[in-house]
């Protein structure tokens, strides 16, 4: 008796607490036929118990399937309410064999949590102090060496399974599935990219200057500088192409990296920190001191989901996220700041420092479903009143799941908190009808007031989006009314 399984309906990525049908797809690839019928068990067993769904998936009573046949099992799932990755297995199996043929094995993706890795330049090289798992990351194998610390630099191999590090002197290490790549020599060092297929590394020095591990192509006439001022690099594709970030924002290219057109900015103070090549190679993303990120070619424009700290050497890496329209930003205390599409982290947040510690993020898994989305007619609102209490003192709107999933718990808030609007209700569940008023005018008197109206949407307590709205308060010393002219036709 063998099998093999030849398909399957079960998606790579899936939503908390939902029911569906899914299908896995057998061949009898053995010489003998399977048989449904009540004295003899043949079918498909599955040990996937997050899953809530069948262990063991019968043949149908007379069902008879013939060597080189296929048989498409259905059956019902339930997923997991806790975000994370899951493995899920299936194997035929029959009354006398028992299990037989090829496992198929599937990691499911639950939920819209992100999966990162932060790493902190402790001095302890202990992994558990110096590279934290992020969101629904799992931890990652131990440290190769002891005797490296202070890291500045980190990548994670394209399986997610092994990282490669660099130290404060240059000397890299790996940890995981990462294979070793022998002795290396001191090099003030500021970045280290993974070879685009996995297999070694390349290490940028502060002049330029770029080696590899044996396995990555060598890259013809890399850029150099006459000052050490080179901050980070990124690698084409290819392997044989490089672009390198100095300090100033100034991207030099190497080898067979072409022109990227318009370039992002340029300063004249050293603010520059980390560049990123978007997915189609034809553009890129400068990160600077301040927590901005630059855009640069064909790469578009992505709003930052917070204030960034103008002046401040307070940024320290950012990674992309596979849309290529949104992207996480670290901080030098620990922060994790979204822009764009990245999903807000809620589960499993880094620790924080109170100094300079945190020094790279890296993001191996960014993938979410575009399903519930909080939809309302809201637009930024102007109220205007007179000080005797005449004008506009209330508005309606609604708030929906556009989107798809079940209702959305929602919440609302007023930044800065103020007492001369409130919002009824200040909670509840979509489909929702709102009202906006002025609840008293400021004792102030005449003037222009201004707060923003923040509701956040939650699904299976899993933030799903925020809408903010601007509000504004005119008070007026009188209204005066206007007479349009009546047209009759």
């Amino acid at each position: 008796h063998d099998a093999r399984i030849v398909g399957s309906t079960v998606p790579g990525i899936t939503s908390r607490s939902r029911s569906s049908v899914w299908q896995v797809t057998v061949r009898n690839t053995g010489t003998h036929s399977w048989s449904g019928s009540t004295s003899e068990s043949w079918g498909l067993s599955g040990s996937n118990p997050d899953f809530a769904s069948e262990t063991f998936l019968p043949l149908l009573p007379g069902e008879t399937i013939l060597p080189g046949d296929t048989k498409t099992f259905s059956f019902n799932v339930n997923t997991p309410s806790t975000p994370g990755f899951y493995t899920l297995s299936w194997r035929m199996a029959g009354p006398y064999p028992g299990l037989f043929g090829a496992q198929f094995f599937k990691e499911i993706k639950v939920g819209r949590q992100p999966a990162l890795y932060v790493l902190a330049k402790n001095e302890n090289p202990d992994p558990n102090e110096t590279i934290y798992p992020v969101g629904i990351a799992p931890s990652l194998g131990p440290i190769h060496t002891s005797y490296n610390f202070r890291m500045v630099a980190m990548d994670i191999r394209p399986d997610g399974r092994g990282y490669y590090l660099l130290d404060k002197f240059g000397f890299p290490d790996w940890g995981g599935n990462a294979p070793d790549f022998g002795g290396w020599g001191a090099l003030t060092s500021h970045d280290l990219v993974i070879a685009p297929d996995g297999n070694g590394f390349y290490r940028l020095g502060a002049d330029g200057h770029i080696d590899q591990t044996v396995g990555p192509p060598a890259i013809p006439s890399t850029p150099s500088f006459s000052s050490p001022k080179a901050r980070s690099l990124a690698i084409t594709r290819s392997g044989r192409g490089v672009y390198v970030l100095d300090a100033y924002g100034n991207v030099r290219r190497g080898g067979t990296a072409p022109l990227l057109s318009p370039a992002a900015p340029t300063w004249t103070d050293p603010i520059a920190k980390r560049i990123k090549l978007t997915a189609d190679q034809t553009g890129y993303y400068v990160l600077d001191t301040y927590g901005r990120v630059h855009a640069g070619g064909s790469a578009p424009t992505i709003a930052a989901n917070y204030a960034p700290q103008i002046g401040e050497d307070w940024a320290r890496d950012f990674d992309l996220t596979e849309d290529g329209l949104g992207y996480y930003m670290l901080d030098q205390y620990g922060g994790i700041h979204t822009g764009g599409t990245a999903v807000e982290l809620t589960v499993n947040l880094p620790p924080t420092w109170s100094e300079d510690t945190a020094v790279d993020i890296e993001l191996v898994d960014g993938r979410w479903l575009d399903e519930a989305t909080l939809g309302s007619n809201l637009s930024p609102m102007t109220f205007m009143v007179d000080d005797e209490g005449e004008g506009d003192w209330s508005r309606s709107f609604r708030l929906e799941n556009t989107g798809t999933g079940g209702s959305l718990i929602w919440t609302a808030s007023f930044s800065p908190h103020v007492d001369w609007v409130a919002v009824t209700p200040g909670s509840g569940q979509t489909p929702s009808e709102l009202t906006l008023s002025i609840a008293t005018l400021p004792a102030e008197g005449v003037g222009t007031y201004n707060t923003e109206l923040t509701i956040t949407a939650h699904l299976d307590a899993e933030l799903v989006n925020v809408v903010k709205v601007p509000i504004q308060l005119l008070v007026v010393d009188e209204l005066y009314p206007v007479h349009l002219p009546l047209v009759l036709n």
